[in-house]
């Protein structure tokens, strides 16, 4: 009897320790989390191994920069009227440009796309074998379908040229340019 009872308490004292760990285990993911939780221009976001996780409308938006990365790359009030202002988008792009530099257009256009929240259509600037997309030009954008050309360029920024919003840049800051115009039609940055 006295055995049983010793290993009854035995028993109970293995439970409540487990017990016990695991509430401490999800007490400390709890506070990590809060502590990763942090705020820009008002809106939360979270560092994961991902990227930076922004929840807008109950949609969640991941970006491999922080806005405050992208700060030094200006938008004028005329490219972001044209943003805001648009019913569509045309992404432009020039298909002979190098396979590392269309790689990384190739992902931001399909990435805008996905996060834009705009009807965004695709077009090359000369014909080309692997893109069957329609062959257009800055001149063909307009107020209610502006263009965004994907330049190559050494010097990363955004300018626009009338309808057309140009992304210069190159390789990876392909995809810095493209989260720019992303954060700024979300409203993150203004």
């Amino acid at each position: 009897m006295k055995k049983n009872r010793s290993k009854k308490w035995g028993i109970i004292f293995i439970t409540l320790l487990i017990s016990l760990s695991m509430i401490l285990s999800i007490f400390a993911i709890v506070i990590d989390n809060q502590s990763t939780q942090q705020k820009y221009n008002g809106y939360k976001y979270i560092i994961t191994n991902e990227g930076y996780k922004f929840k807008i409308n109950k949609t969640i938006y991941t970006f491999q920069f922080h806005p405050t990365q992208l700060e030094n790359i200006n938008m004028s009030q005329d490219s972001k009227n044209i943003l805001s202002n648009s019913m569509a988008i045309v992404m432009l792009f020039n298909p002979n440009s190098t396979l590392d530099d269309l790689t990384y257009i190739d992902y931001a256009r399909f990435d805008f796309q996905e996060k834009s929240g705009k009807t965004v259509y695709f077009a090359i600037t000369t014909e080309s074998d692997k893109y069957l997309l329609p062959v257009l030009s800055c001149d063909n954008a307009t107020a209610e379908v502006p263009f965004i050309f994907f330049n190559i360029s050494t010097d990363t920024s955004i300018v626009n040229e009338g309808n057309c919003i140009i992304l210069n840049a190159k390789l990876r800051e392909i995809l810095s340019v493209e989260e720019r115009l992303t954060y700024q039609i979300l409203g993150i940055m203004k």
